[in-house]
């Protein structure tokens, strides 16, 4: 298993041994043992944690891709940055769809008062231009 021997590698790059790692993780260093051995697999939460402590991503801890970088630790701020900038694209959808609504009701208030416009134009200039009178016919 990939992620026991990350693991180990990291674990051995800051000098931290299994037992001191085994006990930041409240776990028992037997377990911890068969973690980096590859016969157990740790849980989700524990290896989120051994990412923190170890300063490695869970990226890094399960792939087999080697990186020259160290991993970005994104930090809880960085998540209530990402949620306020949601929260404001959202107030600024809503307002713009109050915006494209208001505006088409102006639209179609605007056509309306065109269409009574015309009528009126044209019932009134039926009512005032005469009629062309018939010519008489001549006897």
């Amino acid at each position: 298993m990939i992620i026991g021997s990350r693991i180990k590698e990291a674990r051995e790059a800051i000098n931290l041994s299994q037992k001191d790692l085994a006990e930041k993780l409240g776990m028992d260093p037997s377990q911890f043992s068969k973690i980096e051995r590859g016969k157990l697999m740790p849980t989700l939460l524990q290896a989120i944690e051994l990412g923190k402590i170890l300063s490695k991503s869970l990226d890094w801890l399960v792939s087999t891709v080697e990186s020259d970088q160290k991993p970005e630790m994104i930090s809880g701020d960085h998540y209530k940055e990402q949620y306020e900038w949601a929260k404001q694209n959202i107030e600024l959808l809503h307002t713009i769809q109050e915006l494209k609504d208001k505006i088409h009701l102006l639209e179609t208030e605007n056509t309306n008062l065109q269409n009574k416009r015309y009528s009126e134009t044209v019932s009134y200039s039926m009512v005032a231009e005469p009629e062309p009178e018939l010519s008489k016919k001549k006897k």
